[in-house]
């Protein structure tokens, strides 16, 4: 609905409700449930108005009409001293002539008297009291019918029902100034939908019902919405533009008709769910959700009355195709927030970094020691990768080959080959295999020694060792002494010396006559071995 609209139908209300008052102000006398509409007028008005009335009384009598009695002239006066006195009519400022207990005489600007009966007087549950009424005070009553009064002579009012519909005013002004109150829609208009709220008419614009745009405005006539008075702004030419939403007490109420909002209500409690929203989704904090779809991509899952989206990457440590084979739709599961961002409005979970990881179940069913076969999923150089568990690979380095010396893992193993291997190390996701930890020992493994007997082949090898070291030193030519040097020697005799001039013994002469025949001395050792075997 456009703006012009809306515009249009606030006039229209504002004419019906500030230029009609007397269709619009309706009353209720005592418990009926009659209701009558009230019209409104100011005591010093009243004899103006009864002026105008008696105008076309005094015009000239037609000269058949006969002359009247005295009764029936003071009839007639009674008759001209009431007209204009309607019932359900307000008069303010109406004057106490006196009060007496039973009740108050006032002049309201007529010919006749009006009187207030006591009963009339005061709200239910005060007291009359006839000195709270001095002569000359100003009293706002209303006429009331004149059955069943006791004072017949005067105009019956009532001053009760005026207080009454005072305080009925102020209520519903402290209930409309608040946070929110409710009203039923009683009519749709073109711009908006009306409600009352006695004795104020609140108009709702359509811009104003709901957050989003409102194309049929009957399906709300009837309902009841939840308002806060807002304030219309006024175009230079005086008509009402649009609505600024701000604090209902600072609102100046003008006449019966008001404006008001039900969208700045849901725009706040929308912006404090979204507070309480992202407050809730911090990075890292586990919580509940549950599976509402899936896609190619992932599965959304509801946390907190949102969706969020857990990718099927980070839905399995295991290489997966689809997310139902890791969640099932409709349950709920714990995710991690991995990532929260308000600007987009996105948040994405993981659910995989809440299992346990692949070489962590590897672990726990292969201990280290544990025997394992299986196939080679690839070689390099360096060893081989062979397939322990799902998608969990333990190394098989080139030293844990074999025994013996292997120089590229290559040479030995081809994918697809079954191995057998024992797990000897698990480094955090690292599992280190060894083959070679699976070969028999041989029997001279198995042959153990005592400590006096390691003690006297150890003492035997070192004897034998000092003896050949003797004999290798007695056979080498004597080392030439160096003759001193002279006193006088100069300088330059130590230019003029060369190597190889009284150098003394070289590497030829220390090891001259060194039998290097090792065959001949493992020979003497067997038989050094057997005699003292013999001894």
């Amino acid at each position: 609905m456009s703006e012009a609209q809306e515009n249009k139908a606030m006039e229209d209300i504002s004419a019906n409700t500030n230029g009609e008052p007397a269709a619009k102000e309706q009353e209720t006398e005592g418990n009926a449930a009659e209701v009558k509409p009230v019209e409104e007028v100011k005591a010093e008005d009243a004899v103006t108005e009864e002026a105008k009335e008696e105008a076309p009384a005094k015009e000239a009598k037609p000269a058949s009409q006969k002359s009247m009695s005295f009764a029936e002239m003071l009839k007639e006066s009674e008759k001209f001293a009431s007209r204009g006195v309607k019932e359900n009519k307000l008069y303010r400022g109406c004057k106490v002539i006196s009060a007496t207990p039973d009740g108050i005489y006032i002049n309201f600007g007529g010919k006749k008297d009006g009187f207030i009966e006591k009963k009339d007087a005061e709200l239910d549950g005060v007291e009359y009291d006839p000195a709270n009424y001095k002569p000359g005070d100003e009293i706002d009553a209303i006429v009331i019918n004149n059955s069943g009064k006791s004072n017949k002579d005067a105009i019956a009012f009532s001053k009760k029902l005026v207080d009454e519909r005072n305080k009925e005013r102020e209520e519903s002004e402290k209930m409309i100034r608040g946070r929110e109150f409710k009203a039923k829609v009683s009519e749709v208009v073109k711009g908006g939908l009306v409600a009352k709220v006695e004795p104020y008419t609140v108009f709702i614009p359509a811009s104003q019902i709901r957050l989003g745009f409102v194309s049929d405005l009957d399906k709300y006539l009837g309902k009841e919405l939840r308002l806060r008075l807002i304030q219309a702004k006024k175009k230079g030419d005086g008509t009402e533009e649009s609505e600024q939403p701000v604090d209902p007490a600072e609102i100046k109420i003008t006449g019966r008709r008001v404006v008001a909002s039900q969208r700045v209500i849901l725009e706040e409690e929308k912006k404090a769910k979204e507070d309480e929203l992202w407050e809730y989704m911090q990075v890292g904090k586990i919580v509940p959700g549950k599976v509402k779809r899936f896609a190619e991509f992932g599965a959304f899952v509801n946390v907190h009355g949102f969706d969020c989206l857990a990718h099927i990457s980070d839905l399995s440590y295991y290489k997966i195709e689809r997310p139902e084979e890791v969640l099932e739709k409709d349950k709920t599961y714990d995710f991690v927030i991995l990532k929260a961002d308000r600007a987009s409005g996105k948040v994405s979970l993981g659910y995989k970094q809440l299992q346990k990881k692949p070489y962590e179940i590897a672990a726990e069913k292969f201990p280290v020691g544990s025997v394992i076969t299986g196939p080679v999923r690839s070689v390099f150089p360096y060893g081989a990768f062979v397939l322990i568990d799902r998608d969990v690979d333990g190394l098989v380095p080139v030293s844990e080959i074999s025994h013996s010396y292997t120089k590229d893992a290559t040479q030995v193993f081809k994918v697809g080959d079954e191995v057998t291997a024992k797990i000897i190390k698990f480094d955090d996701n690292k599992i280190t295999l060894s083959i070679k930890a699976l070969d028999v020992k041989t029997d001279a493994d198995d042959i153990e020694i005592t400590d006096d007997e390691y003690q006297e082949a150890k003492e035997k090898r070192a004897s034998k060792n000092a003896s050949k070291f003797e004999k290798m030193a007695t056979s080498a030519a004597p080392k030439k002494k160096r003759a001193p040097r002279s006193e006088g020697a100069s300088e330059n005799d130590k230019a003029d010396w060369k190597f190889g001039e009284g150098a003394g013994a070289t590497l030829g002469d220390l090891f001259k006559g060194l039998n290097l025949d090792f065959e001949e001395d493992k020979a003497e050792e067997k038989s050094e071995d057997k005699k003292s075997d013999e001894e």
